[in-house]
C-alpha cells in the first residue's frame, strides 16, 4: 500500500521536469512478432521541446464466412499493453499512436486469432478490414472491467460474455443467465429479482454496474429488488470474481458484474444498421421483444432501442408457484459523436415494470412489486498530447421509484390495493480517468476521481427503515510495473470518504443520525506468462462496504420477502482481505484454468434467523448482526476439443463461509458444491449440444437455516444462423428437461415449500441487419 502512495508522490514530483519518457514498456510472449521497442524504437522518446503527432488506427473486424460484425473481438498492439474491443458493429479505434509500424493481434472467442501489419502515419486514413475465421477454441479476451488501461493483464479471475456467447444465454433476467457459470450462483425469488451471487456474497457486496458507473436501482438491498436494466440491451457482459473496491469503491468488496450497452453509440458505419429479437418459454409463458436500430453520419449518430417482456406464474413440477408472474417495458434513446481522437455522447432511457411476489399462497392475496426508472447517461474521450495523454469523463445519473402492492381479491371479482412501501431514489455516479504515458519504471497507468451519491426517502403504511441520503468522493489510482518480459507487478490506492445522515418518514419521524466514514483500498499483484500457453496471476486486496440505512435501522415487517427486520446502529463498516491466485493454461484445442481464493472480513454483516416470529405478521424474525468471518473456496474450468467439431467442457466451484464466533458456526445461505459438464457439436452455422448440472447437499448451514437436498439437472440446447439480408440467430434450450422437482439452497421461497421451476422450452431468435 506505502508503495502506491510513494508512486503518487513521485509523479507529482517527477512530471514537470521530466525531459524524456517512454511511450511505452514493451511487455511480449516469447515467440511473438518484433516489439514496438524494436521495430520503431527511434520513435519512442519525445521529449518538452520535440512532441510527435499521434495517428488512429481504426477498423472493423468481421466473420468471413458471414460477413457479419464481431462483436466483443479484442484487439491488442504487440509488444505494448495497449488493445481495445470491437462494439456492437465491429468496429474498434485505438487512437493515439505516434508514427511507426505496428502489429496488431486480433482475436476473439470461438475463432482463430490472427495479426494485422499497420504503418502510420499512412494507413492512418484508410479503416481496416479484417475478418476472422471461425475454430473450434480460443479463449482470450481483455476484460476491461479489471484493466482501466486496456492492457489485458490480469490479476484475479474474470470473464466475459458477448457475440454468439452472449446471445445463447439470453433470459429473463442477468440472474439466471449467470447461474452456473464458475463462481457464480443465483440469488432466486421468482424470475424477475433473481440476481448473481459470486463465491457466496450477495446484495451489497456485489456491485453492478451499467457501463462502467452505478445504475441507481435498489437491487442490491433486498431479494425482492430486481436488477432494473433489460438483459437485452446489453451487448457485452463482464464479471470479475474477487474484490474491485480499487476501481468501484465500496459494494465491490464481492465481485463486479459490468453490463455494457451501446445505448451510446460508440463505432457506427454510415446508414442504417439494427436488430430484431424474439424470446420465448413454456415455463411461465414468456414472451419478450427487443428492437434496436442506429443511424450513423460522419460524425454523428442517433440509436434507439425498445422492449417489452410478459410472462405468466412459473410452473414446477410440484404445481404452478403463484405471483411470480412479470410484465416490463424498456425503451432509449442515444446519440454519439466523433472527431479524430475524441468520442463521446449522451442517452436517455426510462423503464415501467410489474413483478409479482410469491409472499403468499393464499389466492385471494398477493404482492406485486411495481417501479420506473429513468436515466441519463454520458461518456467524453479524449486525447492530448501530453503526460496526461487519455482522458475519459463518464455519468449515469436516474430517478428510481419503488412501491410494494399489497392486493385482495374480493369474491365480486374487485381488487383492493394497499401500498405498503415506497423507495424514491434520486442518485449520480460519475468518473474522471486520466490516463498517464509511461514514466521511470511505471507503464501506462490511471489516476481518477469518482464520486457518488443518492437521496433516498421511504414512505408507506409499513415503511420498516428510515430514508438516507449520502455523497461519497474518492481518489484512487491503478499502476503496473513491468518487472520483466514476462513479470509484471500492479499497485493501486483508493482513498474513499463517505457522508451519510437519515431522513425522517412516519415510522421513524424523530430520527436524526448522521456519520462520516474514511477508507483506504488498496491492491498488489502479480501477473506471470513465462509461456505463450500458461499465465499466471494473484493479487492481495483490502476493501471495504458500509452498511446500508436496513442493516443499521430496521424494525418492522418486510412486505416483499416476508420477513421481519430487526437492524443494529452499531454497526461498523466492513473490511475485507482478499487473496485470489489463478493458474490458466490454453492452447488451440485445450484450456484449463484453476482459481482459489481466501477473503477475511472484519464486521461482516449477517443476516440470519433468531427462530422466533412475529406475531403480528406471522413472518420469521431475521436478526442483521455484525461478526467476522472466513470465506474460501475456489474454481476448475477446462475445454478441450475432442474432434475439429467437438468440444468438451466442465468446471466446478465450491466456497466456505464461517462466523468467526467461538463456536465457528457457518454462514448462512452459502451456495454447495456445484459440477457441470457438457459436450457440443458445432459445425460453424449450426451446433448442439447437452449439458449435466449436479449441485450437491447443502448442509454445513446456520443455525436455524434449512438444508437442501442434491439434484442433477440436464439441459438439451441448439442452435443455427444462416445469413439472408442479414444475420439470422435461432437457439433452442430445453431445460431441466427431467421435470426434476428440487429446491435451490439460495432461493428465498423455498420455505413456503414450493419448489424450483420445471421442465421449459426456450426460443431466442434474432435478426441483426
Amino acid at each position: 500500500m506505502m508503495l502506491s502512495a510513494l508512486l503518487i508522490l513521485g509523479l507529482m514530483t517527477i512530471v514537470p521536469n521530466q525531459l524524456s519518457i517512454h511511450e511505452n514498456i514493451a511487455f511480449s510472449r516469447p515467440g511473438t512478432t518484433q516489439t514496438l521497442s524494436e521495430t520503431n524504437s527511434e520513435t519512442r522518446l519525445i521529449s518538452s521541446s520535440c512532441k510527435e503527432q499521434s495517428y488512429p488506427i481504426r477498423g472493423v473486424v468481421t466473420d468471413n464466412a458471414t460477413n457479419e460484425p464481431i462483436v466483443g473481438a479484442n484487439i491488442i498492439v504487440n509488444g505494448t499493453n495497449i488493445g481495445t474491443s470491437t462494439n456492437a458493429e465491429g468496429a474498434f479505434s485505438l487512437p493515439g499512436m505516434v508514427s511507426g509500424s505496428y502489429t496488431l493481434t486480433i482475436r476473439s472467442v470461438g475463432y482463430r486469432t490472427i495479426q494485422q501489419s499497420v504503418r502510420l502515419p499512412e494507413d492512418a486514413t484508410s479503416l481496416l478490414e479484417i475478418s476472422l475465421e471461425q475454430t473450434v477454441i480460443n479463449f482470450a479476451e481483455i476484460v476491461v472491467t479489471s484493466s482501466p488501461t486496456g492492457s489485458g493483464v490480469r490479476y484475479q479471475p474474470d470473464k466475459a460474455y458477448s457475440g454468439d456467447d452472449l446471445h445463447r444465454r439470453r433470459d429473463i433476467s442477468i440472474g439466471i443467465m449467470l447461474d452456473g457459470e464458475p463462481g457464480v450462483a443465483m440469488r432466486s425469488f421468482g424470475p424477475a429479482p433473481a440476481r448473481p451471487v459470486i463465491r457466496g456474497l450477495d446484495g451489497e457486496r456485489i456491485l453492478i454496474l451499467e457501463n462502467g458507473e452505478r445504475m441507481g436501482d435498489l437491487s442490491e438491498s433486498a431479494a425482492d429488488h430486481a436488477i432494473a436494466l433489460d438483459p437485452q440491451a446489453t451487448d457485452r457482459l463482464e464479471v470479475v470474481r474477487g474484490p474491485a473496491s480499487l476501481l468501484y469503491g465500496t459494494s465491490a468488496l464481492g465481485g463486479v458484474i459490468n453490463l455494457i450497452t451501446s445505448d451510446i453509440p460508440n463505432e457506427w458505419k454510415h446508414g442504417a444498421s439494427g436488430g430484431l429479437s424474439y424470446s420465448g418459454a413454456t415455463v411461465n409463458s414468456l414472451n419478450s421483444v427487443f428492437g434496436k436500430s442506429t443511424y450513423g453520419w460522419k460524425n454523428h449518430a442517433i440509436t434507439g432501442r425498445i422492449s417489452h417482456q410478459n410472462a405468466g406464474n412459473l410452473r414446477t413440477p410440484d404445481g404452478e408457484l403463484p405471483n411470480t408472474d412479470l410484465s416490463k417495458t424498456e425503451g432509449s434513446l442515444g446519440y454519439g459523436y466523433r472527431n479524430g481522437t475524441t468520442i463521446g455522447g449522451l442517452s436517455l432511457m426510462a423503464m415501467q415494470s410489474a413483478y409479482g411476489i410469491p409472499e403468499s399462497d393464499d389466492p385471494s392475496e398477493k404482492v406485486e412489486i411495481r417501479y420506473e426508472r429513468i436515466g441519463a447517461q454520458g461518456r467524453l474521450d479524449f486525447q492530448r498530447d501530453q503526460f496526461f495523454d487519455r482522458f475519459q469523463i463518464k455519468f449515469h445519473a436516474a430517478r428510481y421509484y419503488h412501491e410494494e402492492i399489497e392486493m385482495e381479491f374480493q369474491s365480486g371479482g374487485g381488487v383492493d390495493e394497499g401500498v405498503g412501501v415506497t423507495y424514491d431514489q434520486y442518485s449520480i455516479s460519475s468518473t474522471i480517468n486520466m490516463q498517464h504515458r509511461p514514466i521511470g519504471i511505471l507503464d501506462r497507468g490511471v489516476i481518477g476521481l469518482n464520486i457518488n451519491g443518492r437521496r433516498l426517502d421511504v414512505g408507506g403504511d409499513d415503511a420498516y427503515t428510515p430514508g438516507e441520503q449520502y455523497i461519497n468522493p474518492a481518489l484512487f489510482t491503478f499502476q503496473e510495473i513491468p518487472l520483466s518480459d514476462y513479470l509484471r507487478f500492479q499497485t493501486g490506492l483508493r482513498f474513499d470518504f463517505r457522508q451519510i445522515s437519515t431522513r425522517t418518514n412516519d415510522a421513524y419521524p424523530d430520527i436524526d443520525s448522521q456519520k462520516q466514514d474514511f477508507n483506504i483500498a488498496g491492491s498488489v499483484g502479480l501477473n506471470l506468462r513465462a509461456h505463450n500457453n500458461i499465465e499466471i496471476g494473484m493479487q492481495f486486496a483490502r476493501a471495504h462496504r458500509y452498511p446500508t440505512s436496513e442493516e443499521l435501522f430496521a424494525d418492522g415487517a418486510h412486505l416483499g420477502i416476508g420477513t421481519y427486520e430487526i437492524g443494529d446502529p452499531t454497526l461498523e463498516t466492513e473490511i475485507g482481505y482478499g487473496s485470489d491466485a489463478f493458474i490458466r493454461y490454453q492452447s488451440n484445442q485445450f484450456q484449463f484454468e484453476i482459481a482459489t481464493f481466501l477473503n477475511y472480513i472484519q464486521n461482516f454483516v449477517a443476516f440470519e434467523p433468531t427462530g422466533g416470529t412475529d406475531t403480528e405478521s406471522g413472518f420469521p424474525i431475521f436478526q442483521y448482526s455484525g461478526k467476522n468471518a472466513r470465506l474460501f473456496g475456489g474454481e476448475v474450468s477446462l475445454a478441450t476439443s475432442i474432434t475439429r467439431n467437438i468440444i468438451f467442457t466442465a468446471n466446478a466451484d465450491v466456497v466456505y463461509g464461517t462466523s468467526l464466533s467461538e463456536s465457528d458456526e457457518p454462514l448462512p445461505t452459502m451456495p454447495p458444491l456445484r459440477f457441470r459438464t457438457g459436450v457440443e457439436y458445432n459445425s460453424g452455422k449450426k451446433w448442439a449440444g447437452i449439458t449435466v448440472r449436479h449441485i450437491t447437499r447443502q448442509d454445513r448451514v446456520a443455525p436455524e437455516e434449512d438444508t437442501t437436498d442434491g439434484y442433477t439437472l440436464v439441459q438439451l440446447q441448439a442452435g443455427t444462423q444462416f445469413d439472408y439480408k442479414g444475420l439470422h440467430r435461432i437457439v433452442i434450450r430445453g431445460e431441466n428437461v427431467f421435470d426434476v422437482s428440487y429446491r435451490d439452497h439460495l432461493s428465498r421461497v423455498e420455505d413456503r415449500q414450493f419448489t424450483m421451476p420445471g421442465r421449459n422450452v426456450t426460443l431466442v431468435y434474432s435478426w441483426n441487419f
